[in-house]
């Protein structure tokens, strides 16, 4: 086998549902906050695992690649029947394609000429080789955005578990912060309310239940809050304001 002829990724078509609680209108903000750290599948794929390949995943509503992940572990789990398999992420490895790269683009790479073709191609997942993941990489940035579509309006039900937070406390932050972002200044106040939003130094989801004082919390406004949490464990106040301060 060449170098080119090396499996490097695994492209799996997206399974949305209730099922997979996998749903077209959130996975990609859930992938960029940091919510998903492994990505479950009905069957074992050989190559997911090998050191350093990735797992892209194809999303049917967009009819593109949206993002790639390095795949660090895979390791069989008994908490979901109808996807046994987990394939850990590596960490910082998330690579979202911001365009987008078409199924139109997809057909145009060698070996993939009846990829997602309606009868022709009804495998869930395609092994992809060294000289195609490259060729595919090269059509990222040719998807129209104006075209994108997705699936919205629809009822689904979901059960999940979610950390509980006190709102007492985070009232009492925003007060002594004065309803002002501690990062960047920024205090906005909207036919009598503030647009603030309470930040966890530290995450719940990583101290789970605890007790939390004050200074435990700090107001930021929303976009220093989201670039605070485009890292785990999230960026400290400093570092937001630096980062913002660079742009």
């Amino acid at each position: 086998m060449s170098y080119n002829d090396d499996v490097v990724s695994v492209i799996v078509k997206i399974a949305f549902g209730n099922k997979s609680e996998v749903y077209p209108d959130r996975y990609i903000d859930e992938m960029r906050e940091g919510k998903w750290t492994r990505w479950n599948t009905p069957r074992k794929y050989q190559h997911l695992g090998t050191k350093g390949n990735k797992l892209i995943l194809y999303d049917s509503t967009r009819k593109a690649l949206t993002l790639e992940v390095e795949i660090q572990e895979v390791k069989e789990q008994n908490d979901d029947p109808g996807y046994p398999w987990s394939n850990v992420f590596a960490p910082g490895s998330l690579n979202i394609f911001e365009t987008g790269i078409p199924v139109e683009s997809i057909r145009k790479v060698k070996g993939f000429e009846n990829f997602s073709v309606f009868k022709k191609d009804r495998s869930p997942y395609r092994n992809v080789t060294r000289q195609q993941y490259e060729s595919l990489l090269k059509h990222q940035f040719t998807y129209d955005i104006e075209s994108a579509v997705a699936s919205e309006g629809y009822m689904s039900e979901r059960k999940y578990l979610s950390f509980e937070r006190n709102r007492d406390i985070v009232r009492k932050r925003r007060i002594k912060d004065d309803y002002t972002c501690q990062s960047c200044g920024f205090r906005l106040e909207v036919e009598g309310r503030f647009v603030i939003e309470c930040h966890h130094v530290m995450q719940l989801a990583d101290t789970g239940e605890t007790i939390t004082t004050i200074n435990d919390l700090v107001s930021l406004c929303p976009t220093c809050h989201r670039i605070a949490h485009i890292c785990r464990p999230p960026l400290g106040v400093a570092d937001v304001k630096t980062m913002r301060e660079s742009m």
